[in-house]
């Protein structure tokens, strides 16, 4: 069976836990400007916040 060198790199960064971290940072600032180059609207974000914790109960108990 031949091991990838890709496989190899996660395995490592899966032991590594200072690389774990730098990847996590990678992966957040990545978020970041994806979010960034994409601007939500305040009335947008807020009802996305407001359906999060309604998941349909909301209008049984009414």
């Amino acid at each position: 069976m031949v091991v990838s060198p890709l496989l190899i790199r996660v395995r490592t960064i899966l032991t590594d836990s200072e690389s774990q971290r730098d990847l996590m940072k990678k992966m957040v600032g990545r978020c970041q400007e994806e979010s960034r180059s994409k601007p939500m609207d305040e009335d947008q974000q807020l009802s996305m916040e407001t359906q999060k914790p309604d998941m349909g109960f909301g209008e049984a108990t009414q």
